[in-house]
């Protein structure tokens, strides 16, 4: 597998986890008046960069987030989904998202100057 080859998937694998990230903390929102409901989380990160510096981008490719319940505060009625914390991660996943994916856009403009012979 090139180089190239490489790239576009990592980055095609990070923005597939942003999208059940995105999942993740969207059914958090979904349930907050649910009573007992525990907040779920995804971890992802800490595990992807471990991999990715001791086994390069082939056993990065091998990681997949963990969806966990989150350690967040319960409330009284058992639930503990708190909006703005979900929508903070959801807004830091967006803008994690949109630079996968211009980094992702890049890379594709890349690949097409170097077939067309531009700049």
């Amino acid at each position: 597998m090139s180089m190239i080859d490489k790239n576009l998937d990592l980055m095609a694998k990070l923005m597939t986890t942003s999208t059940r990230r995105h999942a993740v903390h969207a059914a958090n929102v979904a349930n907050i008046n649910t009573p007992n409901y525990r907040a779920k989380e995804m971890r992802f990160e800490s595990a992807f960069q471990e991999a990715l510096e001791q086994g390069g981008a082939d056993a990065a490719m091998q990681v997949r987030g963990e969806i966990v319940e989150s350690d967040a505060r319960v409330k009284s009625d058992g639930n503990s989904v708190h909006l703005e914390r979900e929508y903070g991660i959801m807004q830091k996943n967006q803008m994690l998202f949109n630079i996968y994916a211009k980094m992702l856009k890049h890379e594709i403009q890349g690949i097409k100057h170097a077939i067309d012979g531009t700049r």
